[in-house]
Parts: C-alpha cells; structure tokens; sequence
C-alpha cells in the first residue's frame, strides 16, 4: 500500500499545484483501515515474516486497483486550471475520490482484520488509526468537491495531505521504537531489525 496514497495522491498534488496550495512534505508509505475496528482481530497473531507478507500482499492488490485511476485522476486534475470546465473536473475527480476512498476502505479493513506479531502492535495501532484518519479526509475533501467551492477543495486536499504525513510520522516513530530499519521499510516494506 505505500505506493498507493502515493498515487492517489500524485492526483490531489497536481490539484495542490494547480490551486496552488501546499498540504506539507511529499508523502511517504501509508497503510492501515477505513473505519474498520482498530481492536485486535480474534485471529491469532501472525508471525513477523506472514505480517510482512500481508503487507506486501495487500499492497501490490491496492496498487493495481488505483493505477487505471490514478490515469484518470491526473487527466481530470488537469482541466482543473481551466474555468470553463473547473466545474465538470470537480464533479469528475469527486467520483474519482469516492471510488478511491471506497477502494482504499476496503483495503484497510483487511488490514485492520489481521493480528500484527507482538513487537508489531503499535506500528499496526498507529496504520490502523492513521488510516481512519486519512479516509475521514478523503471524505471531506468528496465534500468540498460536491459544494463546488474551490477554497474548501484547497483545504480539504492540504487535509488529505498533512493526515499522509502525520500517519507516516506515527508509523515510522513505532517502528522506531521497536527497534525496525527504517529505510528499509519505506524502500520495499521490509521489515527488519536495525544493525546494532
């Protein structure tokens, strides 16, 4: 899934261009749920390589689900920058978004669905609420998008973009702390232990 928000949100970064605002850093990886229960699931919990695996299982799914739309996205955004066909794009790209955030719910849910290994359950706790969090904003910017109101879509697309990075900064401080590599996460989603 960490190239996912990525794609989803290459769309909203033209649309940032174009409205010309700034949601904060580029974002990085993101997983977790779509309003799905971030209680543990009553699955006995997975073994550090099976929950990587499902990562990299989910992710590799999600991202051929948002490539064609992603292809749309970036063709709608476009005609953004336009006023005589702004109104048309913000009722197209809503769609696109409902579409993505419908996706992306589904996706995290299965996330959510699974018991992280022990070491793991704060990086999972974070992705899982983070994700919610992200999806909420996902949510407000369909909002803004279907009021037609260019001031909120910039808002709202700032919103989605800062829930990226602060989902990300949650996720890597718990991977962090439990003592995984980083760089070797965000590459690939390889978890790790850093070289002492």
């Amino acid at each position: 899934m960490k190239r996912t928000f990525l794609m989803v949100l290459s769309g909203l970064s033209v649309a940032v261009a174009l409205f010309g605002c700034r949601g904060g850093e580029a974002p990085a990886p993101a997983v977790g749920n779509g309003g799905a229960s971030t209680n543990p699931a009553t699955t006995s919990a997975l073994t550090l390589e099976q929950y990587q695996a499902t990562l990299i299982k989910m992710a590799r799914a999600m991202n051929a689900e948002m490539e064609p739309l992603n292809a749309k996205m970036g063709e709608t955004v476009k005609s953004l920058s336009n006023p005589a066909k702004r109104a048309e794009a913000m009722k197209e790209f809503e769609g696109l978004m409902v579409t993505a955030k419908s996706q992306s719910s589904a996706r995290f849910a299965e996330l959510a669905s699974v018991t992280p290994p022990a070491e793991l359950q704060e990086f999972h706790r974070a992705a899982t609420e983070g994700s919610a969090e992200i999806l909420e904003a996902m949510g407000n910017l369909i909002d803004a998008l279907k009021a037609g109101d260019v001031a909120q879509v910039k808002v709202a697309i700032a919103g989605v973009s800062q829930k990226v990075v602060e989902s990300d900064q949650k996720q890597f401080k718990a991977l962090e702390e439990a003592g995984f590599d980083i760089p070797a996460y965000r590459k690939d989603l390889t978890l790790v232990k850093k070289a002492k």
